[in-house]
């Protein structure tokens, strides 16, 4: 049932594609409005076309979104071509899909979805935020200079976190995981409570 689920959500529909590009940016800005990084550092989250472009890691991903970094201070733009469907879309939909076909009653199943969703959406904005502080400090204005123990933690988690695709598809899993399991246990423990037996 699980596959037949994401296969159904999963599969490719470029006008999804960009709808759900489109929300991603506009929620991730308003939850990281304000944010600066450094001395003046600047992101946004800019939904677009489907086409390849060149990250700074000398990568290039067919990408639906844009991180545009800007400075108080310097002239012009960095652009980080950013997949949203990669990166938050298809997580959410293993998530939905892991729910969907669980033992969970019907109301259970809708609040898990909702919490767990949640939860994903904000992991991904904090790993594009996590990117965008990686990328400042790696350039040679200073407009980010962070300690070093700072410095060596977002390398770790640029590399190991960031950089693994296969990443993304673990996440989902463990929150579905966290979330369902307890719920199970809770209600299996009910249902095998011993009675008291009658005289």
């Amino acid at each position: 049932m699980f596959v037949l689920l994401f296969a159904a959500v999963a599969w490719p529909r470029p006008s999804w594609r960009v709808a759900f590009s489109e929300a991603f940016c506009r929620v991730a800005n308003v939850m990281t409005r304000g944010v600066e990084i450094g001395n003046g550092g600047r992101f946004e989250f800019q939904a677009a076309s489907d086409t390849s472009v060149a990250r700074s890691v000398g990568e290039n991903v067919t990408s639906d979104a844009r991180l545009v970094l800007t400075a108080a201070h310097v002239k012009g733009q960095m652009v980080l071509g950013i997949n949203t469907r990669r990166d938050a879309f298809l997580p959410l939909a293993i998530f939905v899909a892991l729910i969907v076909a669980s033992p969970l009653t019907a109301w259970r199943k809708v609040a898990t979805v909702l919490a767990g969703g949640l939860a994903l959406h904000v992991s991904a904005v904090v790993g594009y935020v996590a990117l965008a502080r990686w990328t400042f400090a790696g350039l040679p204005q200073p407009i980010y200079r962070p300690d070093a123990w700072v410095r060596q933690a977002l390398d770790i988690v640029f590399h190991v976190v960031l950089l693994p695709p296969a990443n993304r598809f673990v996440v989902p899993v463990l929150v579905a995981a966290l979330l369902v399991w307890p719920q199970i246990r809770r209600h299996g423990h009910r249902g095998t409570a011993p009675h008291r037996a009658e005289c």
